[in-house]
């Protein structure tokens, strides 16, 4: 998935239940542990920012 997500616009996710909504957003605040993927952020893994850097920028 490459949503293109652009900063200081607020963006919408939307699915049925058990789409994925909340699992999408827990990954993105890097409270999933379970999570094995790869997730960018400008370029970057979430665990190269610090966490108060990446936590200012996700709502």
């Amino acid at each position: 998935m490459s949503p293109g997500l652009k900063p200081g616009i607020t963006n919408l996710v939307a699915g049925q239940s058990g789409s994925g909504k909340s699992t999408l957003t827990q990954i993105l605040r890097k409270t999933n542990p379970g999570y094995s993927g790869l997730v960018r952020v400008a370029a970057e893994a979430p665990t190269a920012i610090s966490p108060q850097h990446y936590v200012s920028h996700v709502d």
